[in-house]
């Protein structure tokens, strides 16, 4: 166990910690990470500084297209690296540059300062891995990450531990406490923690509404409506789980440019019956809320194929400019050989999954051209098994045949192609 441990790199950063005395704590690593880049350029180059210019230019370039989102004014970032033989003993750290002047980043607000942090350990942590016998994995713990953050900063680090802990084949995990709701948000696993007359208290695998509920209760965190949940992400909502899970799978095997979120009613509201009608109710209730939205981020509303006709209704509270979508799926999206039984998401279903389901009992009739369907009161168990077989299998590539081009239309809309 303990030769397993020594794989593992665990960082913890205190509240309230300065993040330019951390940067400059990892000088070392950091220059050993560009060392180890630049010992894969030809050797012996008469342009040794503008190799090492260029080298660290290429190894922080994630970062400065991050940093240029959170900073609009900064023009650039780069290594405050050596440009002379004379400077070859340097301390590390960042220049910004701003309408053509150079400022160090101990001159930088303490927001700005926390990204270089958080990204700098980051670099740093992702080189472990290219270091044979080294470090397989990091953990980070890190306490309030919100600290001193003005609120558009708190949503992007938000958003940013939740990206470089969740990027496929990451081998980074993070751990926070936090008061903050845009964390709570972002967090794959919400925790509540109390503390009562036995000590502290643990409560995990809560759903994420009903923690942000009761943390704002508890005043630990602001109230925040369910619809602006991850505001900076575009909003898909659909009427319920079978269609959310299906949406979800396949956005995995299409892989838009941006993170797109699927919710459904009953993840927004505690009423959650009525089907498209109580989808319709919602939008226009909470038509102030969806207003709210970034233009970048906007709230698309997606009816099954047979409510195509109350499009129009969702659309009345809203005006052109508005950060609101609804659409319906579309005929052309049919699977041709699921007739008009199949009532909502699944007749967009593949072959393949429709076997499957047979496979494990469900009952469907085939005409003599192959075209399928179902009794009604089939249709429930149809709909719960399918739900299954995504659950725990997924879906294929060969599952979106007949939906692919909806769905990259879908994703054109949210901004995500």
């Amino acid at each position: 166990m303990e030769q397993f441990l020594q794989l593992i790199n665990f960082r913890y950063i205190p509240n309230r910690v300065l993040p330019i005395d951390v940067i400059s704590s990892e000088h070392q690593a950091l220059r050993d990470a560009l060392i180890r880049r630049l010992a894969k350029r030809a050797k012996g180059s008469a342009e040794a500084f503008e190799a090492i210019r260029e080298t660290s230019a290429s190894m922080i370039r994630g970062m400065v297209d991050r940093v240029r989102v959170l900073h609009p004014d900064a023009d650039a970032v780069r290594l405050a690296t050596p440009t002379s033989w004379s400077e070859m003993v340097f301390a590390f750290g960042y220049l910004l540059s701003q309408q053509g002047a150079e400022l160090e980043d101990f001159l930088q607000g303490s927001g700005i300062q926390s990204v270089l942090m958080l990204e700098t350990l980051l670099l740093i942590d992702q080189d472990y891995f290219q270091k044979f016998g080294w470090r397989q994995a990091s953990l980070w713990g890190i306490e309030e990450p919100e600290s001193s953050l003005h609120s558009s900063l708190e949503v992007q680090i938000a958003a940013f531990l939740q990206a470089v802990s969740s990027t496929p084949r990451s081998r980074l995990q993070v751990l926070s406490t936090t008061h903050s709701d845009a964390m709570i948000q972002y967090a794959d696993q919400p925790v509540y923690v109390s503390l009562g007359q036995e000590g502290s208290r643990f409560e995990a695998g809560g759903d994420k509404r009903k923690v942000l509920d009761r943390t704002a209760k508890a005043g630990i965190s602001r109230w925040l409506h369910p619809i602006l949940y991850y505001p900076l992400d575009p909003v898909i909502l659909v009427e319920g789980k079978y269609d959310r899970v299906f949406m979800e799978e396949a956005f995995k095997l299409l892989r838009p440019t941006r993170t797109v979120r699927v919710v459904d009613l009953e993840q927004l509201s505690d009423d959650a019956s009525g089907g498209d009608e109580r989808v319709i109710r919602y939008v226009k209730e909470n038509s102030g809320p969806i207003k709210s939205k970034s233009s970048d981020a906007p709230v698309v509303v997606l009816l099954d194929w047979d409510s195509g006709n109350k499009v129009s209704r969702l659309a009345r509270p809203f005006e052109a400019h508005d950060p609101f979508f609804a659409l319906a799926w579309p005929a052309s999206a049919f699977n041709p050989l699921l007739g008009s039984t199949f009532r909502g998401i699944e007749r967009h279903y593949s072959d393949r999954m429709i076997g499957l389901a047979e496979a494990q009992g469900a009952v469907i009739a085939r005409t003599k051209q192959g075209v399928c369907s179902v009794a009604g009161d089939q249709y429930d168990a149809l709909k719960r098994l399918l739900y299954d077989i995504i659950v725990q299998t997924g879906l294929q590539t060969s599952d979106l045949t007949h939906c692919r081009a909806f769905l990259r239309e879908l994703l054109a809309t949210c901004g995500a192609t």
